[in-house]
Order: structure tokens, then sequence, then C-alpha cells
């Protein structure tokens, strides 16, 4: 698990750990080095990613076609809103174990899931006959 902590500081990018058992363990061996630079931005931003993989209802993403997806990710800016809004909250890389960040991600969820369903919807009457 040290080398995923290792490659990641390298490379600049955060692990998308989904399993409880593998994110714990992560999250125990990443404690030990937060004297070493962007540890605790990895293990900030890792542990947010957990939390919205794990409150994330795939049921409702599964009805939207992949292009889409991106698109409506990239036009909300999912990721900035929310880091931004768990700021706003105090919550940051050095206190971020807290059940506010739960209440925050399904927030801003459901604000992804209504953007995507808006769309749905301008989809469905786009495509029915008109008389």
């Amino acid at each position: 698990m040290t080398d995923v902590i290792v490659s990641c500081v390298e490379y600049g990018c955060i692990p998308y750990i989904r399993y409880p058992v593998a994110f714990h363990y992560i999250s125990l061996l990443s404690e030990n080095m937060l004297n070493i630079k962007h540890i605790a931005t990895l293990r900030f931003k890792m542990s947010v990613a957990f939390v919205v993989y794990k409150l994330c209802d795939k049921n409702r993403l599964s009805t939207v076609y992949i292009e889409e997806f991106l698109n409506k990710i990239q036009e909300h800016d999912f990721n900035s809103k929310l880091f931004c809004v768990l700021n706003e909250h105090g919550i940051n890389e050095k206190k971020f174990f807290d059940s506010t960040i739960t209440n925050i991600v399904i927030d801003e969820l459901e604000k992804f899931y209504s953007i995507l369903s808006r769309e749905e919807d301008s989809d469905k009457v786009e495509n029915q006959p008109s008389d």
C-alpha cells in the first residue's frame, strides 16, 4: 500500500480507493507520513472521494449516457464546487473527520442529480413526436 501513496505523490494524483479495508489501511499509513509534502492533501481528497463513492446513487447515474455524464460533470464542475463548499464549512486537510462531510456530499450529489434529471427531461421532450 505504501507504493500506492508513493506513486500518487510522485505523479501528483489522488488514489481512488473503493474498499473500506484498503481505505483504512492507506489512511493509517498516510497518517504516519503527514510531514511529507502533499500527503495531507492526498489524504483529504482520498477521503472525500471515498465518501462520494459510498454515497453516490449509482442507479440514478446508470440511466445517463457516459458522454452526457462527462459533459455535465465538467459543466457543473462537481469537484471544485464540492471542495469549495467543504472549505466554507471549515472542512479541510487539517479537519475532515466529521459527520458534516456526509451531509455536504449528499447535498452536492443531489444538486448534480437534479442537473442530470433536467437534462433527461429535456431529451424526452425533444424526442416526443409532435402532433
